[in-house]
């Protein structure tokens, strides 16, 4: 590094010497490397996972009267181009064609519907539904709806995968303020008629005859009751009924969507829900016993940092039979009063009931703007519920938040992967802790360039992309739930996303960065870890892990310490090895399956003897200054020796300390020394010393001026501090002396 005032130091070249070793194992354990030593381990895709096929999702209605506009986001999880053909439903059942839309990998478009359809049909009315069909992978391709000016604010329709099938009956309970209206369209999505019976919870049942593919309303205004809840039950093949629901004040003070279980189909009774707001709304939350039998629920609700920071737990509350119940919340309330960390909380209804026998909806209403805030509350869902990839905007006022969430009972690890052109934005492990959550605000990560795990940040003028994340492995059990919130105040839009993949991450193929160590004895050097995985439609991306163990074949040569840290002691070549857990997802097509596995990899370690002194390999001695003939220059080259007097030829952090530093009477400052830094590969570093040509004019009036000091040479990290030499220095405009010599001789040892 040159000094500007007094003193060069030389230039000091970063490098790293390979070593192959011998492989010589002393381990007890036979090493399970999977690769050739030195070589990169590469995931292969699941060879058990059906083949891409015909797929189509279906969501039953595109218009609504109480609607502005309706836009759709498209949202392709495949890493290839993809097509995928719009076909529209009228009312009736009609079937229509519209235009083929080409999706580029993990491409998110938000379009208004009307420009999926044929040009001379836009315009129209009296639509049913839309099917998006593709070749691929199931959710290879997902879409959700958002409705525009409906009751104040927006109201969002989730697609259905028509290869999925339901049972016969769906049931949903929602809030349902003074002046409102409920409007549930009911889809059949077969090409048979079918029957549905809708049995209200205050008696009332309707029958509705659909024909096949056609869209049936019913409407239901607000009764003195401000809960409501409805069963729907099919005849007609399995799985033909596909249901939404909206809920939509005359005064646009409250508006949200209206969520259908499939109550059959739910794995545990348990239900849970991310990023509650509570500061500055008014909250609430329902509750439906859908069984014959009491249930007893017990509703939790978590800071961020888990149910390890006093969670606030309500009283145990029995619901009979069919019971619609509306939460007392007060006491959630008045502690978020006093306490900033429950401004959002996650929630957990724990209940005694059968799989399905209890079903919510929760809501948050901003008071100030009157937004209305969905939060989907669910069961903990199929295997697949374990990941997510969510469309993201930051245009315009759009703000995008994630929110993920431990809902198991044990740390669950998870990763993120930000998709976008150009990308990806790579975020390292993290693990939750139970019940933590963590937030993602992807406008802040953007604006103030939070750099990811390899220091990448993501595009200033980014505005929209796709945001994946995944469990990692681990040999537990975990439980983990997200869901993305995409707000705009000005549109006065509020929607949700948390839509799965076909399945987790696999993975991960494991490898040491770098792939070769050296070190010295006595001194130590981290290792670090990076291992590729890949999901269920042949992303692969790099993400990293922990070592479940690591050793050494040889522990006379090198130990492995904590935090993956390889410690010399005794010079040699030996081997490292880390071995890591694995798991890898299959899928039926319709859910996946977990295979957990362990696997290793290995990097060759050298370990030389310790540096222990500086040698003189030249010395220019006293030369003028070319640009100031009247200055002294001396240029010493160092070269790092062991203790027994042999080169260490190799890269050497090394830096310096001042003592006993006198005033420079030139006039031009104070020298500083030089920080820890690398000498170059053979193991030599330069030291020049001067009074520089600032301090001239000083040195023509006094060419004695300048001043003294001890300088001390030493290693510095990741080798141990060790001095390798002691020497004064004697600046002067007209004489540099070291040790009181004007110029050493070569192979002069410095002292120490």
């Amino acid at each position: 590094m040159l000094w500007q005032l007094l003193r060069v130091s030389g230039t000091l070249i970063a490098g790293l010497r390979t070593f192959a070793g011998n492989l010589v194992s002393t381990h007890s354990v036979p090493p399970t490397a999977t690769t050739q030593l030195g070589q990169r381990p590469q995931p292969t895709p699941c060879n058990s996972c059906p083949p891409p096929s015909a797929k189509r999702i279906y969501a039953p209605a595109i218009e609504l009267r109480e609607a502005e506009t309706c836009e759709i986001v498209l949202n392709s999880r495949s890493p290839n181009p993809i097509d995928v053909t719009p076909i529209f439903y009228t009312i009736n059942g009609d079937a229509v064609v519209g235009n083929l839309v080409s999706l580029q990998p993990a491409e998110i478009r938000f379009v208004p519907v009307e420009q999926l359809m044929p040009e001379a049909l836009r315009g129209r009315h009296r639509w049913g539904g839309i099917a998006l069909s593709y070749t691929g992978n199931v959710l290879e391709v997902w879409a959700q709806i958002t409705f525009h000016g409906v009751g104040g604010g927006s109201v969002d329709e989730t697609f259905n995968v028509l290869e999925e099938h339901g049972s016969d009956a769906r049931e949903a309970v929602w809030l349902m303020p003074k002046k409102s209206t409920a409007v549930i369209a009911l889809g059949n999505s077969s090409d048979t008629a079918i029957r549905t019976t809708a049995q209200f919870s205050d008696g009332d049942s309707e029958d509705v005859d659909i024909p096949a593919g056609a869209t049936k309303f019913i409407r239901r205004q607000a009764r003195q009751r401000d809960t409501e809840s409805v069963k729907l039950t099919t005849a007609g093949p399995a799985g033909s009924m596909r249901v939404t629901g909206f809920i939509i004040a005359d005064d646009d003070s409250f508006t949200s969507s209206i969520r259908f279980y499939d109550t059959k189909k739910a794995v545990q009774p348990n239900l849970y829900a991310v990023n509650l707001r509570l500061k500055n709304t008014a909250s609430r939350m329902v509750l439906k016993n859908t069984s014959d039998a009491d249930v007893i629920a017990r509703p939790r609700f978590f800071s961020a940092a888990g149910e390890h920071d006093n969670p606030v737990d309500l009283p145990a509350m029995t619901l009979r039979p069919q019971q619609v119940v509306d939460v007392d919340l007060s006491a959630l309330r008045a502690a978020a009063s006093s306490r900033t960390d429950l401004d959002s909380v996650s929630v957990q209804v724990l209940n005694n009931g059968e799989p399905g026998s209890l079903i919510g909806a929760a809501y948050s209403k901003e008071r100030a703007s009157q937004l209305t805030y969905d939060v989907p509350l669910r069961d903990s869902g199929k295997n697949r519920n374990g990941t997510g990839s969510y469309p993201w905007r930051i245009d315009k006022d759009y703000s995008t938040v994630v929110t993920v969430t431990n809902i198991g009972n044990q740390p669950a690890p998870f990763q993120v992967e930000i998709r976008y052109p150009g990308g990806p934005y790579s975020l390292g492990r993290r693990e939750l802790s139970v019940g933590e959550t963590m937030t993602f605000d992807l406008r802040r990560m953007r604006d103030e360039q939070q750099p990811d795990r390899l220091g990448k940040t993501l595009p200033q003028d980014l505005d929209r992309g796709q945001f994946h994340w995944s469990i990692s492995v681990t040999p537990n059990e975990p439980k983990i739930i997200g869901r993305a919130e995409v707000v705009s105040r000005s549109g006065r839009v509020t929607s949700s996303y948390s839509c799965p993949t076909c399945c987790p991450d696999s993975g991960p193929a494991g490898h040491f960065d770098p792939n070769a160590y050296g070190l010295s004895v006595d001194g130590f050097v981290y290792t670090n870890a990076h291992g590729d995985y890949y999901d269920c439609y042949g992303n692969f991306y790099a993400g990293s892990f922990s070592w479940l163990q690591m050793w050494t074949y040889d522990p006379g040569i090198a130990t492995v310490g904590s935090e993956a840290r390889l410690n010399g002691i005794g010079v040699g070549d030996t081997n490292v090895v880390g071995q890591y857990d694995t798991v890898d997802y299959y899928t039926d097509g319709m859910d996946c399956y977990r295979s957990y596995g362990s696997a290793s990899d290995q990097a060759p370690v050298s370990v030389l003897a310790a540096p222990d002194r500086l040698e003189v390999l030249s010395d220019t001695g006293q030369e003028a200054l070319a640009a100031c003939p009247s200055i002294i220059r001396r240029r010493i080259i160092y070269q790092v020796i062991d203790a027994s007097g042999a080169a260490v030829s190799r890269t050497v952090n090394v830096r310096e300390a001042f003592s006993n530093q006198t005033t420079n009477t030139c006039g031009n400052g104070q020298p500083a020394p030089s920080s820890c830094g690398p000498t170059n590969s053979a193991g030599q570093t330069e030291d020049v010393l001067s009074i520089t040509c600032a301090g001239q004019s000083g040195a023509q009036s006094n060419p004695s001026c300048g001043f003294t000091q001890i300088q001390r040479i030493s290693t510095c990290s990741p080798n141990a501090i060790t001095e390798l030499s002691f020497a004064s220095h004697s600046i002067k405009a007209n004489q540099v002396l070291v040790n009181t010599t004007t110029q050493f001789s070569v192979n002069t040892i410095l002292p120490k």
